[in-house]
């Protein structure tokens, strides 16, 4: 009977709504390329307090993407109702990559107002020491440069926002125009540095290939169309992959 009249009282006390359990949604993307999105403000930064288990302050050292104009600013996590990271993963001197939400949040039991937000649902921060980025980037890739991360980073946000001519391992691969008449344009666009090899196929066979050596960022290649009008495959390798772009030379 008492524990009834307990467990009773609670439900009255407590709101509904903190109840409620979070819930993504949807998949939950393992790698930061694949959880980062456009408008996210992406910065590096040091853990200059850990103010409790639902939020952080952090001092920016710089801005990757989507410039902060603060130096220091607090980030809301997960407060037992929304679906933010848990802030215990942080502790004071963490030197850190976060993509962050810029907006109006609330933190779930004392109202207080954030700015700023760390999504839980997916990979939205990375670790930093002497001059390197660590953790989940890419399928691929777990530790990289620093420079060569924050050169890369509008690649690798484009992993999330591919095209209708683009095919993605953790790289993008374009090729244009197609159809095509005088000369192939090549783009992969790498956050790592790689080796990828172009076969151009037709019903007799291959007629080309091209051992490529990649460089993080963009990487441009030119390929003549010197061979007869029709219908071609292009296959990419990349790793273990193989991909197939179908080719119009007119």
């Amino acid at each position: 009977m008492k524990a009834s009249k307990l467990l009773f009282l609670f439900f009255v006390i407590v709101p509904q709504s903190y109840l409620l359990a979070c819930s993504c949604g949807g998949p939950y993307e393992t790698t930061f390329c694949r959880a980062v999105l456009e408008d996210n403000n992406i910065v590096l930064a040091v853990v200059t307090d850990t103010l409790g288990y639902s939020d952080v302050q952090v001092t920016i050292i710089d801005n990757i993407l989507n410039e902060i104009a603060e130096d220091t600013i607090k980030i809301l996590g997960q407060d037992g109702l929304n679906c933010g990271e848990s802030m215990g993963f942080f502790a004071l001197g963490d030197t850190v990559v976060l993509a962050l939400d810029k907006g109006e949040y609330q933190e779930a039991t004392t109202g207080e107002p954030y700015q700023y937000y760390l999504d839980g649902c997916g990979r939205r921060f990375l670790r930093y020491a002497e001059d390197k980025v660590y953790g989940s980037i890419s399928f691929a890739t777990d530790s990289l440069e620093y420079e060569s991360f924050k050169a890369s980073i509008e690649i690798c946000i484009q992993t999330a926002n591919l095209q209708e001519n683009q095919i993605v391992i953790e790289e993008l691969v374009s090729v244009y125009p197609n159809p095509v008449k005088e000369t192939l344009n090549v783009n992969v666009s790498t956050i790592t540095a790689s080796k990828i090899a172009f076969d151009l196929i037709d019903s007799n066979g291959a007629m080309m290939m091209k051992n490529l050596q990649l460089k993080p960022g963009i990487n441009r290649f030119e390929i003549p169309a010197d061979y007869p009008p029709g219908t071609y495959f292009m296959l990419v390798n990349f790793r273990r992959d193989q991909h197939v772009i179908k080719i119009l030379h007119l």
